[in-house]
């Protein structure tokens, strides 16, 4: 019988859950040899990213249901509202750090406006990417850089600086993913998966204006399964239920959309299936405690 799931929302919510100070409300720096107890080897899902640097094989990973491949020397890349798992077996053995950051840190930045391209961030790339010892390098000051500033400044540390380093970062992990030739099989399928591809689909083909709002239903017959085992395969790997999941991806890109155009909320609530606005910003609004125009002007 799978664990419950334990849902971290902000920095806070998971440095309080692991053990360590928070450095800044939206961003900090998780370094395994800091730790004075054992990294926690709960299920839990994030809503949050993070990028880790990995430097022994003293842990094992989990990603929804699946192992996450990973080597020595690697990075390791995790998006919101995904179900991670870290087990280490000898925290001694390794030097790990992570990079743990909450979106609305990119509120009005350059980097806000170009997540979108970091697909490393996703379900259906379940294996790490790999560097060159130069690029490792690289990565290593990046976080070095930010580390030792945040410890300095905290919350005073300049937004604008820390996203262009963040940005330098990602856009190593996105030289590393463009290079790496990742073979998967037919049978390491798995539905969560498949149904994050279906859903992006689902808004890339034009679905949306003929034919709405995506349900359960539209994107189970999609993979060719029915809603209810749709729904088992979702709630087990992501400990929420499959309506839930759907209305906080859509959330996700629908912020991604607020920071990177100047289009009229009801023309975004249009492109994410909404017949009206006012059901949109009330989604919106429910979720992240600020209306879709707040929101913008807050960036």
């Amino acid at each position: 019988m799978k664990s419950d799931v334990i849902r971290l929302e902000t920095i806070e919510d998971y440095c309080n859950w692991c053990g360590f100070d928070a450095l800044h409300p939206l961003v900090t720096i998780v370094d395994m040899r800091d730790l004075s107890k054992h990294y926690p080897s709960d299920r839990v899902n994030l809503d949050l990213y993070a990028v880790w640097l990995t430097k022994g094989s003293g842990f094992s990973v989990g990603y929804g249901l699946k192992q996450y491949k990973y080597t020595d020397g690697s990075l390791v890349c995790f998006g919101p509202g995904q179900v991670v798992q870290i087990d280490t077996q000898d925290r001694n053995s390794d030097v790990s750090v992570g990079l743990i950051f909450h979106h609305d840190l990119l509120l009005g930045t350059r980097l806000g406006k170009k997540l979108g391209r970091y697909a490393f961030f996703s379900y259906t790339c379940s294996e790490a990417l790999h560097t060159t010892a130069g690029e490792m390098v690289q990565c290593e000051a990046l976080v070095d850089r930010i580390h030792d500033t945040l410890k300095q400044s905290g919350p005073k540390t300049d937004k604008t600086w820390l996203c262009d380093l963040i940005e330098c970062l990602l856009d190593i992990c996105l030289k590393c993913y463009d290079r790496q030739v990742v073979v998967h099989e037919a049978g390491n399928s798995d539905v969560l998966s498949d149904f994050e591809r279906a859903l992006t689909q689902w808004y890339e083909s034009g679905s949306v204006a003929r034919k709405g709002f995506p349900s359960v239903a539209s994107i189970a017959d999609i993979l060719n399964l029915s809603p209810n085992y749709l729904g088992e395969q979702i709630k087990q790997e992501t400990g929420v239920n499959v309506r839930d999941y759907i209305k906080s991806r859509i959330i996700l890109l629908s912020k991604q959309a607020l920071l990177a155009t100047d289009l009229p909320i009801s023309s975004i609530a249009n492109m994410f299936g909404f017949t009206y606005p006012q059901h949109f910003t009330r989604l919106f609004k429910n979720r992240t405690g600020v209306s879709p125009a707040e929101y913008r002007r807050n960036r």
